[in-house]
């Protein structure tokens, strides 16, 4: 008969597949294997990390595995795959705050140097950088020109700023030619031979 254990991770019961199993999956023998590790201490990991870090001047850049995507650097600390200039500050600095995030001053995504980070909130780390809603953000006027003051700014429910001037140009010229299409729709339903030769 088959024997029925509780994985020593997650709880769930099993059966037995092996003489020495104590976990149900691969996903918990691996976090059983790193439960059991002897946590890395600053200094070990500062010199295992420092491995990938080349000095160009003032930065220290990455040279180990990066995120092809946003080319920021990876690598593992203390149980997870994190940013390698997240886990930097951390050997070096001390623990990221829950609330905030790592935000590079210097603009080098590459960079792992902790004097070129600070600790930000998401909205401030995003409104520092270059993406559209930063450019938009510090925008003055909308497309057509008009300043974003207090009374010509009006904000949709999502947030976002739009030009009461251009809003309700767009706005009157969307109900005229409303008021144009029921018109010549009217003069279509009165002579049917017009209607057929457009």
């Amino acid at each position: 008969p088959a024997v029925m254990l509780r994985c020593a991770v997650c709880g769930t019961f099993f059966k037995r597949r092996r003489l020495w199993s104590e976990t149900c999956s691969k996903r918990c023998s691996a976090t059983l294997r790193w439960q059991r590790t002897p946590p890395e201490s600053d200094e070990a990991a500062r010199k295992r990390l420092g491995r990938f870090v080349r000095v160009d001047g003032e930065h220290w850049i990455w040279t180990g595995r990066v995120n092809r995507r946003p080319g920021y650097g990876q690598t593992w600390l203390r149980g997870r795959t994190r940013t390698a200039h997240t886990a930097m500050f951390e050997i070096h600095i001390g623990p990221v705050p829950d609330d905030k995030q790592i935000d590079h001053t210097c603009r080098v995504r590459a960079c792992v140097n902790p004097k070129h980070m600070e600790p930000v909130t998401q909205r401030v780390n995003i409104l520092r950088g270059v993406a559209p809603p930063a450019e938009n953000a510090r925008k003055t006027v909308c497309s057509k020109g008009h300043p974003f003051s207090e009374a010509n700014t009006y904000r949709n429910p999502r947030g976002h700023r739009i030009c009461r001037l251009c809003r309700n140009a767009s706005s009157g010229a969307a109900h005229k030619r409303a008021r144009l299409r029921e018109r010549d729709i009217g003069e279509m339903a009165r002579d049917p031979a017009e209607g057929d030769r457009t």
